[in-house]
């Protein structure tokens, strides 16, 4: 079954610590007293459990959990995940989606009457793109400090304003539409067969390219700045830009977690290699979406220091502002485990997601290398319970391993299928694996909706590739509360992308009315100098002037 294999992600990027300064000199007296008192104290605790078919010689004693002083009191009730793996099911009661009423586009009513423009406007706001503009126009004035002013990269430069810095994100949002191989400058290229007017007459090459060396996004002298933190020339960003499609809607219980990554392969301590993904060079963010949609809810890396497993911290982290709401998590293998399925559970969470047999605290018989699990036929599957967690080793093409906590999933379902010789074949199905596949893919939908239009542009900037995947994205994320709000329409992303390319350039071009015997395009006839700083410091919307010797008409782009 390829849909509940493939979702696999077997990228260990974790080290182990090797650097400890004390050796681990074994157990003494005191704590293997503790040990032999907490066996004692549960096979009494099972003793008194005379509805359940536990024996002591089924206990997996090796997992048990640390105790403390207080495990003595004989009167205590066992809690659920101090028990050992069963075959009785029960069906637990649900815990309630308190976000049931409040699911979809935060005040619809307004967004519905907006423009492709406007609704990505939701997210890179007025205040982002002025700040990009300021942070911009700093570093360029910081570099050409200590630059020689010589060449085309160092022809004299003028501040960026807020018009020009949106018609300079629809160019880029034009290049993943219209893809072009090799360098930037093809899209301005002249030649009769592969020309791209659109592209000079709303920005000169040079301008783009311009912009394109000094953008950024942080003052880098800023001394209250942590620079430990590997994402820090684009954090402020990524924070502003989670913070806005959170705010902009409200998604429904199923959200699934899982890894985006950014291409890159240059010179850089955060890059990593993952063989099983598309895109196997580059920066992995995590990533929590809406499993309907796809729609992106929050994007972060992993912190370093944390006191439960990385894997389990990330899913805590990225879903963090969903806890104690009844969502439902579902996670792949690299991220599920018994301790991550306990601590969703105690913040009201419930989960699902495939897990490696491996995974300390699973039951025995769910290794591939147990004679129960190796007499398996296709179809078949094995279900344990402890508390309310459910554990289903079931053999489809090869052996696939689920937990789950979800209820209402502990029977099977029926699923097509091709023996060797082609033919149909009906097989049982967990439903707990059939939950898995509906709600795992979306974040695999939320990356390829953003990989279908965009221009990957090789650059030795890291932080550049993290802000195109954000303006990527928020394209996507605005096409899907377009699409949300207007479920009966017939509409596409590209047609969306070519409206919202259409408002950001609108108001922002360049201009050239060519001499009628003229069989070149005009030169680049720019207003005197005097004239340019004066038009920037009154932000002058249009400037028209006319050239005496070549009679051109030259229309200056947004100020």
């Amino acid at each position: 079954m390829a849909a509940s294999t493939s979702t696999s992600d077997l990228s260990f990027d974790f080290a182990f610590n090797t650097d400890s300064e004390e050796e681990f000199g074994g157990f003494d007296s005191f704590d293997v007293e503790i040990a032999e008192k907490l066996v004692q104290d549960r096979r009494r605790a099972f003793d008194r459990e005379s509805d359940d078919d536990f024996s002591i010689s089924d206990l997996d004693i090796s997992n048990s959990e640390s105790g403390d002083s207080s495990s003595d009191d004989e009167t205590m009730p066992v809690a659920p995940h101090e028990c050992d793996w069963t075959d009785n099911l029960t069906d637990y009661p649900d815990i309630p989606f308190i976000n049931q009423a409040s699911v979809g586009v935060d005040n619809a009513e307004d967004c519905r009457k907006m423009s492709a423009e406007q609704l990505f406007g939701i997210f890179f706001t007025d205040y982002l793109v002025r700040l990009i503009v300021g942070e911009t126009n700093r570093y360029a004035g910081q570099c050409r400090q200590h630059e020689p002013k010589k060449g085309i990269k160092h022809s004299e430069w003028y501040e960026v304003t807020v018009p020009e810095l949106k018609t300079w994100l629809g160019l880029l949002l034009t290049m993943g539409l219209v893809q072009k191989k090799g360098r930037l400058g093809e899209y301005w290229s002249t030649h009769n067969l592969t020309q791209t007017p659109g592209f000079s007459v709303t920005m000169p090459r040079n301008r783009f390219l311009q912009i394109l060396r000094y953008l950024h996004f942080v003052n880098n002298e800023d001394s209250s700045i942590n620079k430990e933190n590997k994402l820090w020339k684009v954090q402020n960003i990524l924070d502003y830009i989670n913070k806005r499609f959170r705010a902009a809607y409200h998604p429904r219980r199923e959200l699934s977690i899982d890894e985006t990554m950014l291409k890159f392969k240059g010179r850089l301590g955060i890059k990593q290699y993952i063989k099983s993904k598309p895109v196997k060079w580059g920066i992995k963010l995590f990533t929590i979406v809406e499993s309907h949609t796809g729609y992106v809810l929050n994007l972060l890396r992993k912190r370093v220091k944390t006191v439960v497993s990385k894997t389990t911290q990330i899913v805590l982290d990225v879903g963090k502002h969903y806890l104690n709401k009844g969502h439902r998590f579902f996670t792949d293998n690299y991220y599920t485990s018994i301790e991550l399925m306990t601590k969703l559970e105690e913040e009201n969470t419930l989960s699902c997601g495939t897990v490696n047999q491996n995974r300390s605290g699973l039951p025995k018989d769910a290794k591939k290398t147990c004679a129960v699990v190796k007499s398996l036929k296709r179809g078949d599957s094995l279900k344990r319970m402890k508390g309310r967690m459910l554990a289903v080793t079931w053999r489809d093409t090869r052996i696939v391993n689920v937990l789950c906590n979800v209820p209402g999933y502990l029977g099977d379902g029926a699923v097509r299928r091709r023996d060797r010789k082609g033919a149909q074949i009906i097989i049982n199905r967990p439903s707990a694996i059939e939950l898995y596949n509906t709600f795992m893919g979306g974040v695999d939908l939320s990356n390829q909706r953003v990989s279908s239009y965009r221009r990957h542009m090789k650059s030795l900037t890291w932080y550049l590739q993290v802000f195109f995947h954000i303006v990527q994205l928020s394209g996507v994320q605005a096409y899907l509360l377009h699409k949300e709000m207007n479920p009966g329409k017939s509409n596409n992303q590209f047609g969306f992308f070519l409206e919202l390319i259409d408002g950001l350039v609108a108001g922002c071009s360049f201009i050239r009315k060519h001499h009628a015997s003229s069989s070149r395009p005009a030169t680049d006839i720019r207003l005197n100098r005097e004239l340019e700083h004066s038009l920037i410091k009154h932000e002058t919307q249009l400037v028209c002037c006319s050239h005496k010797k070549s009679g051109h008409f030259i229309c200056m782009w947004c100020l």
